[in-house]
C-alpha cells in the first residue's frame, strides 16, 4: 500500500528479502562480532574454493614489495615479515599492510568460490538442455535460472577484483609515502598495471628507466654548465691577488 505524499501517515514498504536468507545473516555478522580474530583464508570453505588442481596458495596475500625499491623506500635498514616479504618500519604501517594482505586472500577466496558456482551453474544448464531430462518448460526456467547465475557470479568476479586491485593500491601508496620520488613518477607507480611478480608491476622498469635517465640528463646539464661557477670564483680570486699586489710597498725589492 502506498500512502498520500501529502498526509503524516507512514507509508507501508516492502518486507526485506533479508527473511529468506537467515543463514546468510549470521554469516555476514560472524566477522563483525569479533573481527581482531577474523583470519584469511577462510579454512572451512578451502575445499569448496579450490580451483581445478589449486592449491591453498591460490589465495595470494597482495604482491610483494620488489627488492629493487627496497633501497630507495629503506635506505638504512630491511625490515622483513616472516623472513621473506617487506614491510614497513612504522607499527602503524605494519598493521595496515596485514590487514590488506588479508583482505586480499578473502577476496582471491571468493573470486575462487564464484568461477565454482559459474561451473555449477553451467554443468546444470547443460543438463537441462537434454532432450529427455526435463519437461520444456522446466528446462527454459532452469535455463533462464542459470544465466541469471551466471550473470550475478560475474558481478561477483568483477568485485572481487575491484577489491584486490584497491588492497593493492593501498600497500603501494604506504610505501610511496615514504619515498621522495617526483610526484608523476609516483602517480604512475601507483596506478600502474597490477602483476602478481611484484607490488608495481610491469610500470616499475619504465619508472626506474625514466628516472635514470633524467639523473644522467642532470649530470650532463651539471657538466655542461659547471664553468658558469667557477668563473666568478675565479674573477675573485684575481680580484683578491691584484687588491693584494696594490697594498704592496711601491719601493723595489733589493
Amino acid at each position: 500500500m502506498v500512502g498520500d505524499i501529502y498526509s503524516n501517515q507512514a507509508v507501508a514498504k516492502s518486507l526485506p528479502r533479508w527473511p529468506h536468507f537467515p543463514q546468510l545473516r549470521s554469516f555476514l555478522s560472524e566477522a563483525g562480532a569479533n573481527p581482531g580474530r577474523i583470519r584469511a583464508r577462510v579454512a572451512r570453505f578451502v575445499p569448496l574454493t579450490l580451483v581445478g588442481e589449486a592449491r591453498e596458495c591460490e589465495f595470494p596475500a597482495v604482491p610483494p614489495l620488489e627488492p629493487s625499491l627496497t633501497a630507495i623506500f629503506l635506505p638504512k635498514a630491511m625490515f622483513f615479515f616472516g623472513g621473506r616479504r617487506p614491510t614497513p618500519p612504522s607499527p602503524c604501517d605494519q598493521v595496515t599492510t596485514r590487514l590488506t594482505d588479508r583482505a586480499h586472500q578473502c577476496a582471491a577466496q571468493a573470486a575462487a568460490a564464484v568461477n565454482n558456482v559459474l561451473l555449477l551453474a553451467s554443468s546444470l544448464s547443460s543438463i537441462a538442455a537434454q532432450p529427455v531430462a526435463l519437461p520444456s518448460e522446466l528446462a527454459d526456467e532452469i535455463g533462464k535460472i542459470a544465466a541469471t547465475t551466471l550473470t550475478l557470479s560475474s558481478a561477483l568476479a568483477v568485485t572481487q577484483s575491484r577489491i584486490m586491485a584497491w588492497m593493492t593500491m593501498i600497500q603501494r601508496n604506504l610505501w610511496l609515502n615514504m619515498s621522495q620520488l617526483p610526484e608523476q613518477t609516483r602517480k604512475g607507480l601507483l596506478e600502474g598495471p597490477i602483476s602478481p611478480k611484484g607490488l608495481f608491476g610491469p610500470f616499475l622498469n619504465r619508472a626506474l628507466t625514466h628516472l635514470q635517465e633524467a639523473s644522467e640528463e642532470a649530470d650532463r646539464v651539471k657538466e655542461h654548465t659547471s664553468w658558469v661557477q667557477a668563473a666568478p670564483q675565479a674573477f675573485g680570486f684575481q680580484a683578491s691577488w691584484r687588491g693584494r699586489r696594490e697594498q704592496r710597498s711601491p719601493w723595489p725589492r733589493l
